[in-house]
């Protein structure tokens, strides 16, 4: 039965197992071709990645030691202002904390409406029988003043 089948049909086998054959070997060529160009496009996509981070990398580097150094020498400037303000003030002893004499009409109530329903209140522990230290004052200051640079410089760094 399977004989007489075979010796019937023999060509239409012939030419479907051609066909059949024909098409694998041009899908799996066309797909090995398709896989290949993406493949290319892939690894340049990849290697194009790699160059653009280690640039970022670079710059983020100098970035970073641009603003370490800025830390740096505000810091050291700092330092030396604070030891001259200090040694200047020590020079100088005589130099008081001026009081403001202003009216009453145009002084501030002492506690103000918000800070009367703080429960504790703020005391610093520099100030002395005559009022707040000249130096600390300076000092506070001079602190703000250079922060304000390094804020500056740090955003010039961008």
């Amino acid at each position: 039965m399977g004989l007489l089948f075979l010796k019937t049909y023999w060509k239409h086998l012939a030419i479907l197992t051609v066909v059949i054959v024909v098409f694998i070997v041009v899908f799996t060529t066309g797909y090995y071709k398709g896989y290949q160009n993406q493949k290319q496009k892939f690894n340049a996509y990849v290697t194009e990645q790699i160059k653009v981070a280690a640039i970022a990398e670079a710059q983020n580097k100098a970035k970073v030691k641009a603003a370490e150094l800025i830390t740096k020498t505000l810091t050291k400037e700092y330092e030396d202002a604070t030891k001259d303000l200090t040694s200047y003030y020590k020079r100088h002893p005589t130099i008081k904390w001026v009081q403001n004499s202003c009216s009453s009409s145009a002084r501030m109530p002492e506690v103000s409406v918000t800070a009367s329903k703080i429960d504790d209140r703020a005391e610093s522990d520099t100030v002395s029988t005559e009022g707040i230290s000249p130096l600390d004052c300076a000092l506070d200051v001079l602190q703000l003043l250079t922060l304000q640079k390094w804020v500056r410089d740090q955003e010039s760094n961008e």
